[in-house]
């Protein structure tokens, strides 16, 4: 029922995000009507999935909650499998992803697209790495200019190890879009904190290493002074029609001055 009243959207609604918030809306509707029906669980869970990736709002959580409350209801389902595999590839958690997908097939061992995901995201031209996961730039003066990767070990590199020349995207998202985590004793960084990628889209090609060189400054304010703040930073191979992420962390202490 509520994919047909979503079918029916009205072409009116012209933007993306017009039409994710009413999918919201007419799911989170037949959800909150019918709870324990899985289907309604599993909708909601979708429309909050594509407000994530696509509109980068904070609904991951959320997502995950919903999916997983429509797989307690209908355990033996593989799309619901299917999905929450889904959204840990988006999220960055290849192996999640793949104990979801092999679930899925275990159900249903001829569920094509279970296995046609298991063997994409094992494809050895998607072969890549973001190395390291974490790095951490200490007593930054507050201020002045980092240059992050130009000087010293303090850079991330992406390892293309596969034999396909790979595009991507770099770009700072929110906790609530990916399942990494702030660590403990840092805050998210606000907007006040300057951060910027010398390159935002670019190609690795075959066999190659690339550097990707930030900008950081911490305004010289009191309220940062001393603080410690997390930076969580997307790389999106784009190559494919499904994206496929990887996260690394930014970790930043500001000195006292």
């Amino acid at each position: 029922m509520a994919c047909r009243m979503i079918a029916q959207l009205p072409f009116e609604l012209k933007t993306k995000k017009e039409w994710i918030d009413k999918a919201i809306a007419i799911n989170r509707q037949y959800r909150d009507r019918y709870p324990l029906e899985p289907d309604a669980n599993h909708n909601y869970a979708m429309s909050l999935m594509w407000a994530a990736f696509q509109l980068k709002e904070p609904t991951l959580e959320r997502a995950f909650a919903e999916e997983h409350k429509a797989i307690a209801l209908a355990p033996l389902l593989p799309e619901f499998w299917n999905i929450l595999g889904q959204m840990h590839h988006f999220a960055g958690n290849i192996p999640e992803a793949n104990k979801a997908w092999l679930r899925a097939i275990e159900i249903q061992p001829d569920f094509s697209e279970a296995n046609a995901r298991i063997e994409f995201s094992q494809s050895k031209d998607i072969s890549f790495n973001v190395v390291p996961q974490d790095i951490m730039a200490e007593n930054i003066v507050p201020g002045a200019l980092l240059e992050l990767g130009k000087s010293g070990g303090m850079a991330l590199k992406i390892v293309n190890m596969g034999e396909t020349d790979l595009r991507f995207s770099v770009s700072q998202v929110l906790s609530e879009q990916t399942t990494w985590r702030i660590p403990e004793g840092y805050r998210p960084a606000s907007k006040d904190i300057y951060l910027e990628p010398e390159a935002r889209a670019f190609t690795v090609g075959s066999n190659e290493i690339r550097v990707l060189p930030f900008r950081i400054q911490i305004p010289d304010e009191r309220r940062f002074r001393g603080g410690k703040f997390c930076f969580l930073i997307q790389v999106r191979c784009t190559n494919f029609d499904v994206p496929v992420d990887r996260f690394a962390r930014i970790l930043v202490s500001v000195a006292e001055k």
